[in-house]
């Protein structure tokens, strides 16, 4: 099995997680089982499966390993609802669409917090005491039992929480104290008669390296890629040899964004680049420039102490886009991905400004999240553009693939990504990208002839080609996606060959 590993997924995730659904359903194309490895409890993950459509058991959490839990299945509609409690006939009952909450008089009993996006479904009870203290939560998981329960002390501050196998038998304990701040902080994790073993830990971190290792122990074929800087470096470079481990570059490498090759390495890549390279079976980048820019910075191939290595962040299932080209809306434009500095979209918004001189029906709809999503809107109130440009915030698979059907043009300015990822997914759907020729990723998309790119910082030189293409002059179908390598299944042979030329080979008894 390949492993890819992560330290949680999130309500909105970034395009790590992203890049590793697509890796998923990349290696499901061709018939290969993969899973997503998670450290942070989540009683959501299967809800977050289906809604990014990857397969059955392709996220593997920790503690449902721990749970025994991992093969339990998401129950349809047999799940836990406010009428499978039995309340006391005497309780009153404040029924919503995200919480309901029980009283007994006017005392608070419990609050009852439904899973986001479905109808009843329990997600957690609150018990609260005669003094509205919060004293205890059951938290439920997607799939329907009860996984876990805090305990509180008489400030309503944790001090306990247990977490059950599907029979409700306790099976790891952590215990909190107080920092002089007064926050909880965790000092010791028990994991019960595991293997007839007590065990105990005094972080998560140490837990999860035990994980990863008991992973690797009992699958003699497991591989391991890290894909989060931070934790899931840091465990998988302290697993215990004889182990096949793998990271990835999720961003530019380097603090100077123009120069890759001679500025100072980012903080996080020090251990897999520099200090602990030789722990590695290889660095994989999405691009042969960001390869060849590491290698220089490494000081050549003679100096390098693992491999580096290129395959793709994302793909396309099949080359579908002439499909949808007769829906599009001709007068679209998007942009998808994280609000950032480092995507210009401030310049982007001067550019939208330029194209509505010529074209005043061209819309301009933005997708994602991110520390400039404030300033974003004020910029497009002082511009006037309320009425054209809309801020649609992060979306889930089914909503971004509309958004992709409809869109005629989709366009990027980054200059720290490490690979197009949304611009990729784009393709399938027939949207046209134009982008500009910054961070990595671009030139092999201008290697197979797909969409425009334009010279760094030349937002004119944008503008024009997107007001020729809304008015028919450019011709989208000199895109060639069937010789781009993109395909799920090229990309899945790639990633394959290159996890098995860093692997090494075991001999079977």
């Amino acid at each position: 099995m390949k492993y890819f590993v992560n330290e949680y997924l999130l309500e909105f995730n970034s395009g790590i997680e992203h890049a590793e659904f697509h890796r998923v359903r990349m290696f499901d194309s061709i018939g290969e089982k993969t899973a997503i490895v998670t450290r942070n409890y989540d009683n959501l993950h299967e809800q977050k499966r289906i809604r990014y459509g990857l397969p059955v058991g392709s996220i593997l959490n920790m503690f449902d390993y721990f749970q025994g839990v991992t093969d339990v299945l998401d129950p349809g509609d047999d799940f836990l609802t406010l009428e499978d409690l039995n309340l006391p006939a005497d309780y009153n009952i404040k029924t919503g669409a995200n919480k309901h909450v029980v009283f007994e008089g006017s005392r608070t009993v419990m609050e009852i917090i439904i899973v986001p996006g479905t109808f009843g479904r329990i997600k957690q009870i609150d018990y609260f005491d005669k003094y509205d203290r919060l004293v205890s939560s059951d938290l439920f998981d997607f799939r329907g039992f009860k996984s876990r329960t805090l305990y509180f002390d008489k400030d309503s501050r944790l001090l306990h929480q247990v977490s059950y196998d599907i029979n409700g038998n306790v099976v790891v304990e952590e215990f909190f104290s107080r920092t002089e701040s007064d926050q909880a902080t965790l000092s010791l994790i028990h994991l019960v008669d595991y293997e007839n073993h007590e065990l105990y830990f005094n972080n998560y971190d140490d837990m999860f390296v035990f994980f990863l290792n008991e992973l690797n122990a009992k699958d003699k074929h497991a591989v391991f890629v890290a894909d989060r800087p931070g934790v899931a470096y840091q465990s998988v470079l302290e697993m215990a040899e004889p182990v096949d481990r793998f990271v990835t570059i999720p961003k530019v490498h380097a603090t100077d964004k123009k120069d890759q090759v001679n500025s100072n390495l980012i903080g996080w890549y020090n251990d897999p680049v520099k200090l602990k390279a030789e722990k590695l079976n290889g660095i994989i980048v999405a691009t042969p420039e960001q390869q060849r820019d590491l290698i220089a910075w490494s000081g050549g191939i003679q100096n390098l102490t693992t491999n580096i290595m290129v395959a793709p962040y994302a793909g396309i299932t099949m080359d579908q886009s002439d499909k949808y080209l007769s829906g599009k809306d001709q007068y679209k434009i998007i942009f998808v991905g994280s609000l950032s500095k480092s995507n210009h979209l401030i310049e982007l918004l001067g550019m939208f400004t330029q194209i509505k001189t010529s074209i005043a029906a061209a819309t301009f709809d933005i997708y994602g999240y991110g520390p400039i999503s404030t300033r974003l809107s004020a910029e497009i109130k002082r511009l006037n553009l309320e009425q054209d440009v809309h801020i649609k915030g992060y979306v889930t698979n089914d909503k971004l693939v509309e958004a992709y059907k409809q869109a005629n043009i989709i366009v990027k300015a980054s200059d720290d990504d490490s690979f197009p990822l949304a611009i990729v997914e784009s393709l399938e759907y027939g949207t046209f990208p134009v982008y500009m020729d910054m961070g990595y990723g671009t030139k092999h998309l201008k290697t197979a002839n797909i969409g425009s790119i334009i010279n760094e910082d030349d937002y004119q030189g944008m503008v024009n080609v997107i007001v020729e293409h809304i008015l028919g002059a450019s011709d989208r179908n000199t895109m060639d996606l069937n010789r781009s390598g993109l395909l799920y299944g090229d990309a899945a042979l790639r990633w394959k060959n290159q996890l098995n030329a860093g692997r090494m080979v075991y001999i079977e008894q």
